[in-house]
């Protein structure tokens, strides 16, 4: 079901960006990597450290936060037939820098304090139903 979402979401993605930029993509490409990944994560077949791999999983947020905003419009503005996959890679290169930094020095130094500030609050609404 989730494979399925992913591939819907994809294609109607792809067909929006194809839509906005002018520049043709192709939803088979999209849908089929994702297949493909999908199926290698379900049969353990990464060649990579499943280590690395999901320490890769804390840039998502991140990445989201400031693709969705900056990255987007840096692609949709300078976006040409001949130079997508270049500004491709020029745009989601530092965004992906980025992200790490976000992570590495604003996440992994206010977790403890806002998990710590969580649970206090927790234990105190806890007490006070008792």
């Amino acid at each position: 079901m989730c494979f399925w979402e992913a591939a819907r979401h994809g294609y109607w993605y792809v067909l929006l960006k194809e839509k906005l930029s002018g520049v043709p993509y192709e939803p088979v490409v999209v849908i089929s990597f994702l297949a493909l990944l999908f199926m290698m994560v379900a049969l353990r077949k990464i060649p990579w450290n499943f280590r690395r791999v999901a320490g890769l999983g804390v840039l998502t947020y991140p990445l989201y936060l400031i693709y969705d905003t900056i990255g987007e419009t840096l692609l949709m503005y300078y976006i040409t037939p001949s130079n997508k996959y270049l500004l491709f890679v020029l745009v989601t290169a530092p965004m992906l820098g980025v992200a790490y930094l976000i992570h590495r020095f604003i996440e992994c130094l206010l977790a403890p304090k806002l998990k710590g500030s969580l649970l206090n609050n927790k234990l105190r609404s806890a007490k006070s139903t008792i």
